[in-house]
């Protein structure tokens, strides 16, 4: 292709994205960014520009992080083994603090800047004073209650700061973690907390970034991506294996946040050139949408 056929090429994706442009105008997108592409600067750079790119298009992005890797290797230089039951990290006394250091202290802090490098304008906020949680039980798919020590469970959500920083014109950058009723931190699962904030908000949107294109059928195959995957659905596949370990919490608050009120929910692959951009301006075919119920299908044409 020349290069005036790729300017016309860019120029008709650019056009095509006005309908998605305007719907999306002046609503919130909650994002939550996580996985292998927090830690690797060629994806995060893109995930960030294109966050800034749609504040620029009017839309209100508010992220929110992970950041599993890097408190898996702090512990682990602490002398301290990693140990997950059904994807949610088991947090004792030593472990809470080093969670609450690299995401406040290191994550957020780097997060904020890598939007900054963007020309972004951004903030950091810690789960702290926007988390309300109560320790929380985990029970086993056999009904089993496990203490995971202080992993909580969210009560409620202070959305004041997250708004005063969208009225400023910020980008709110939050991290994962919870405060009880005596100012004890708990870890919070992220997806849960991205979820729980997006129906706070009212979210039009909330995007479940990291390095899988969704939920996949064969968990071998990068490709195959189940393109919508609804309620029903849901429980044969953790049954069948698809669905496991850390997937489980983003399934289970993707439904619960459509329950409560937010209009749609996507899985998607950061490593996929301006994936954000892609799934809330063009919609294309990339990850995996969560629905309740099943669509109609829209009539053939004659």
């Amino acid at each position: 292709m020349n290069a005036t056929g790729g300017i016309s090429l860019t120029a008709e994706v650019l056009a095509s994205a006005l309908p998605r442009i305007h719907e999306f105008r002046d609503k919130i997108v909650v994002i939550k960014y996580g996985g292998s592409v927090i830690e690797e600067k060629i994806y995060g750079d893109n995930i960030l520009a294109d966050i800034v790119m749609l504040k620029l298009l009017g839309v209100h992005p508010v992220l929110v992080h992970g950041g599993g890797k890097a408190i898996t290797n702090k512990m682990r230089e602490a002398d301290i083994q990693p140990k997950f039951i059904d994807g949610l990290r088991v947090t004792d006394r030593r472990s809470v603090v080093i969670v609450d250091k690299v995401l406040n202290k290191i994550i957020n802090p780097e997060i904020v800047h890598g939007i900054e490098q963007q020309h972004g304008k951004a903030i950091g906020i810690s789960g702290k004073k926007v988390i309300g949680a109560k320790k929380m039980f985990h029970v086993t798919a056999a009904g089993k209650k496990v203490d995971i020590g202080f992993v909580g469970e969210i009560t409620r959500v202070n959305k004041a700061p997250i708004i005063s920083a969208l009225k400023r014109g910020l980008i709110p950058v939050i991290s994962p973690l919870g405060r009880g009723a005596n100012g004890q931190a708990f870890n919070v699962n992220a997806d849960v907390a991205a979820a729980k904030i997006a129906t706070a908000l009212k979210a039009a949107r909330l995007i479940f970034i990291s390095d899988v294109n969704g939920v996949l059928e064969y968990p071998e195959q990068p490709d195959s991506t189940i393109p919508k995957l609804i309620e029903v659905e849901v429980e044969p596949y953790i049954q069948a294996g698809v669905i496991y370990g850390g997937m489980l919490p983003k399934i289970r608050s993707a439904l619960q946040a459509l329950k409560d009120g937010v209009h749609a929910v996507k899985l998607i692959d950061g490593r996929i050139s301006h994936a954000v951009l892609l799934d809330t301006l063009v919609e294309p075919s990339i990850g995996t949408e969560i629905l309740l119920e099943a669509r109609p299908e829209p009539p053939a044409a004659k």
